[in-house]
């Protein structure tokens, strides 16, 4: 049995319906800490759900998507009615690419700042006031990516860099109010 040492907490992990956040999800839940998953498909975000509950823990699914401001807002206001607070606020729905930069239109370079960049903004936003009341966590899924530049992933190396300096200077804004801030670089 997992040593439960986030028995009380309630965390929201975006990008949880598969992959790292449905991991991610798993392993806090047998921790102890009530989950709220997240994905804009209601379909699969639905059978995530089901299968952490089979196992006995206690979650909600909110299908929004992070891109837009509005869904993540609400996003929150559900998460604090269903559980009544939040305390871990993990970033980590996100998309991939691979195509050389000249390759690419404007409306895909949109499309990706868009999901890998706003959708850590948005939900850290809304989240923040809660985060900061509970002295909480917020931590962004980045990848090593976003450490060094790779052919044919430009955005995605610039996304993935831009959340480094976006968690750096989140640090040093809350760390004296409380908050941990961190960044998680992913492997291939």
């Amino acid at each position: 049995m997992a040593k439960k040492d986030f028995e009380g907490k309630v965390a929201l992990i975006t990008g949880s319906s598969r992959g790292i956040g449905l991991a991610t999800a798993r392993e806090l839940a047998g921790r102890g800490a009530k989950i709220v998953l997240n994905a804009r498909g209601a379909g699969r975000l639905e059978e995530a759900k089901k299968s952490l509950d089979a196992d006995g823990y206690e979650t909600v699914a909110i299908p929004a998507d992070v891109v837009s401001a509005d869904a993540c807002r609400d996003m929150i206001a559900r998460t604090l009615d269903a559980f009544g607070r939040l305390d871990i606020l993990i970033n980590n729905a996100g998309v991939s690419m691979r195509s050389e930069f000249g390759d690419l239109d404007a409306e895909t370079c949109r499309s990706i700042v868009d999901i890998n960049l706003m959708g850590c903004i948005n939900p850290t936003l809304f989240a923040l006031p809660e985060i900061k009341k509970n002295c909480g966590s917020i931590v962004f899924t980045s990848s090593i990516a976003g450490l060094i530049g790779l052919p044919t992933a430009s955005l995605y190396c610039a996304t993935k860099s831009a959340l480094r300096g976006l968690s750096d200077s989140l640090r040093c804004e809350l760390e004296p109010e409380g908050v941990h801030v961190g960044i998680v670089y992913v492997g291939f």
